[in-house]
């Protein structure tokens, strides 16, 4: 299927922002012939007083559309991606960045057959400041992408900073860094008949707790393999009882195979914690139970937000742990007419 791909920065690009952009996208790709696709350059930060709409449009499986990061343009592409703090920063790869109250920094109406990928979006406005949101309205269940993705939240809003609907979401980084609680009804993640795999979803450690961490109004969604630190509740109720794998501070979060009351602090169970002065690096640490204790999801998630390859048993959360090798030095004793190895331990994370 042929795929029509445009160009979004502020450097000659063939369009210099991403509504320019989803302005220009036909109402209807079936008819149109093609799939359309999106490549944002870190030329500069793309910022705006309101949030951007994709708008809604007629698609199919392979006509569909994908607003991501151009070639070594994304986080995930930075040569330190593994030292890297995790968190937004759009020094790292392009930044979407929404600053008024009451928009998204980006939105989808109605689009089945979505991919977002390998992009940093934060919504820092005032008061009823939401973040991201991904929509199918005809409630059909993972027919839609979210991943490789940083979503920060700041602000005195109490909306969602990731709302998705029909969509699934794997390796995705979900701060709400925020000092008021996500409003009762709603989440920092509101995972509508979708799955989440291999996601971390936190507040700071120096943020009052309280609210949702996962949240959902409708459907039966799935959590695999998702960290969940910061909140007053890990999930609501009516996440499906086959979710297994998951990881909280508190004492319970849905699924079989969970990992509960975890330290939570600025020092663990992640390199920092806090937010202070823009400190916060969600990367997981060794010597928590966050290490070797996930659902390996090898078809979705085989490997984690820097694009490196998960474990047989893997991190929970969007951070994989790079396991622990063994070389060895080899020493030669003539006497002996042998060889003797000498195990040397090395562990990168």
């Amino acid at each position: 299927m042929p795929t029509v791909t445009k160009t979004i920065g502020s450097a000659g690009r063939d369009y210099s922002t991403i509504a320019s952009w989803a302005a220009a996208l036909p109402a209807n790709f079936v008819t149109d012939g093609n799939a359309q696709r999106g490549e944002c350059y870190n030329d500069s930060e793309f910022t705006g007083v309101g949030g951007t709409s994709l708008g809604s449009h007629t698609t199919d499986v392979t006509h569909d559309l994908t607003l991501t990061a151009a070639a070594g343009q994304s986080f995930q592409d930075n040569a330190n991606i593994r030292t890297n703090a995790l968190r937004y920063n759009v020094s790292n790869g392009v930044g979407i960045k929404s600053t008024t109250g009451y928009s998204s920094a980006l939105a989808s109406i109605n689009v089945k057959y979505l991919t977002v990928s390998r992009l940093q979006f934060l919504s820092a406005g005032n008061s009823g400041n939401t973040g991201c949101r991904f929509y199918n309205t005809d409630t059909s269940t993972n027919i839609g992408l979210v991943k490789d993705c940083i979503f920060e939240k700041s602000g005195t809003g109490t909306g969602y900073c990731l709302c998705v609907q029909g969509l699934m979401v794997v390796n995705v980084l979900v701060i709400y860094n925020s000092n008021i609680a996500p409003a009762a009804t709603v989440g920092a993640l509101q995972l509508e008949y979708g799955t989440a795999v291999g996601c971390t979803i936190v507040r700071p450690s120096n943020k009052t707790i309280g609210g949702y961490g996962i949240g959902r109004g409708y459907g039966t969604s799935i959590i695999e393999s998702c960290a969940v630190f910061g909140f007053s509740t890990s999930n609501n109720t009516g996440f499906s009882a086959s979710s297994k794998n998951n990881a909280t501070n508190l004492s319970s979060i849905v699924g079989s195979a969970a990992q509960t009351s975890i330290t939570y602090s600025s020092a663990t169970p992640f390199q920092n914690g806090t937010s202070a002065a823009s400190a916060h690096d969600f990367r997981a640490i060794v010597s928590t139970s966050l290490a070797a204790n996930g659902f390996n999801d090898s078809s979705n998630a085989p490997n984690d937000i820097s694009g490196t390859a998960r474990a047989a048993s893997p991190t929970i959360g969007v951070w994989e742990l790079i396991s622990t090798v063994t070389p060895f030095d080899f020493l030669f004793f003539p006497h002996l007419n042998c060889f003797y190895r000498s195990p040397i331990s090395i562990t990168d994370y």
